[in-house]
């Protein structure tokens, strides 16, 4: 796969704004709302970033501030399932967001495949901070196709390709650059459980996905006598489980420190989950408390410190053996901080804008 650098734009293009700093346009496929995960995380920590969320259909540009970052709605006047509807929305896309940053050096930080022709038409250094195996995760065999080759193509292009895993570095570029995913632990530290009785409590937050979660274990754990499944978070939950539904990002750490044990069955049958990096993890690592895994999904890493599905012997007996572990577990997530996170990502965007 050729990564020269005549078929990316080029980074001296930029350079007339040199005292203006940089300004990070995040493309998103997720709208800024109460469920946080790696756009927001990142955005939130990097000055100046602009979070382009998915486009309602319509001409109007919005543009509100939350949190203290910019975030952008931008026109869709056709469907995407037409050519034509995704021609028009890259151009209208591209002439809004450079009204928005007013001269400002643009750096396009694409998050998923269906962004390419976006980072073609603002035509400034990208950045592809490729998250998840997207083609692998499309079930059409005809979406499957087109998500490859948009994928491919900002592979191909980019200025930097970020990974999220080392598993994930042979599907792009030799060079690409680990940045994997975090915690909040100012968050975490904050946070103050609330006691709930003697029920064994299991927890799991995150998207509820049947591509990429296994109901049938998450059922299996809700009919465990003695014990309470609490899940937080979009979609389905599971038969038999207490459902608290989609919760603010603010109010995980302390759901998650009230309870006994942390549950994330990925799928081992899903390809996307062999090299993906589970946000998961590190959050659940933060508390300390017996996470149940399957090996998939970066938990595969830590064999020693997650109790593995199917679990040997009782839940009770699996999670006060690996109650030893909890300070193994923290430290994990210390090292997995967002802000470090942010400084290294921030340093790649950066560092295609001369005079930075």
């Amino acid at each position: 796969m050729s990564t020269s650098a005549s078929s990316r734009p080029a980074v001296g293009s930029v350079a007339a704004a040199r005292s203006v700093p940089v300004r990070p346009v995040l493309l998103s496929l997720e709208p800024w709302d109460q469920v946080w995960r790696r756009n927001q995380q990142l955005a939130s920590r990097i000055p100046g970033t602009v979070f382009v969320e998915p486009s309602p259909p319509g001409v109007r540009t919005r543009r509100r501030t939350v949190d203290g970052v910019t975030v952008v709605t931008t026109p869709k006047p056709l469907p995407f399932r037409w050519p034509a509807g995704r021609w028009l929305h890259a151009r209208l896309a591209a002439r809004a967001l450079r009204r928005i940053t007013a001269g400002a050096p643009l750096v396009t930080w694409a998050t998923h495949a269906y962004h390419q022709p976006v980072t073609r038409a603002i035509n400034a250094p990208v950045v592809y901070d490729r998250t998840d195996d997207w083609p692998a995760m499309e079930t059409d065999p005809a979406a499957r196709e087109a998500v490859r080759r948009l994928d491919a193509a900002l592979v191909r292009s980019a200025n930097v390709v970020v990974v999220v895993s080392e598993g994930m570095r042979g599907q792009t570029r030799p060079d690409a650059q680990l940045v994997p995913n975090g915690v909040d632990l100012t968050a975490f530290r904050a946070a103050t459980p609330r006691p709930h009785g003697d029920t064994l409590r299991a927890g799991y937050v995150g998207s509820l996905d049947p591509i990429r979660i296994d109901y049938a274990v998450l059922e299996e754990i809700a009919r465990v006598p003695g014990l309470d499944l609490v899940v937080a978070g979009p979609g389905t939950p599971p038969a038999g489980a207490t459902s608290l539904g989609i919760i603010d990002h603010a109010a995980v750490p302390e759901l998650l420190l009230g309870c006994d044990l942390l549950v994330a069955p990925y799928r081992t049958d899903e390809p996307a989950n062999r090299t993906s990096d589970a946000l998961k993890l590190y959050e659940y690592f933060a508390t300390g408390l017996p996470v149940v895994a399957t090996a998939t999904a970066g938990f595969e890493r830590y064999p020693d410190l997650v109790i593995p599905w199917p679990v040997p012997g009782t839940l009770r007996e699996a999670c006060v053996a690996q109650q030893a572990n909890a300070e193994r577990r923290r430290a994990v997530a210390r090292g997995a901080d967002w802000s470090a996170r942010a400084a290294v990502m921030s340093g790649l965007i950066r560092a295609l804008v001369p005079g930075e």
